[in-house]
């Protein structure tokens, strides 16, 4: 697929637990569509190179973990089933 890519059409990048970035890329058929860039994928539909020279100029948000709710959350939820 060949898109060009610009701060145009590439949005929220920011980390993910594995080092990569997802991110959000403008498809010119389907919309926005969420994309993990990932270098070591070998997969070319789209071309990882000129996506991440793109994603370098921009902010990317650093990965936060997840808080994991308490054992006394968890059984609140499941009493409500």
């Amino acid at each position: 697929m060949d898109i060009t890519f610009s701060k145009d059409n590439v949005k929220n990048p920011a980390y993910n637990s594995d080092g990569h970035v997802d991110l959000e890329v403008k498809h010119p058929e389907h919309g926005w569509i969420p994309y993990t860039l990932d270098m070591s994928d070998k997969d070319e539909t789209l071309d990882n190179n000129r996506l991440k020279s793109v994603v370098d100029t921009m902010s990317i948000a650093e990965y936060v973990e997840p808080e994991i709710e308490g054992e006394e959350a968890s059984a609140d939820i499941i009493g409500s089933l």
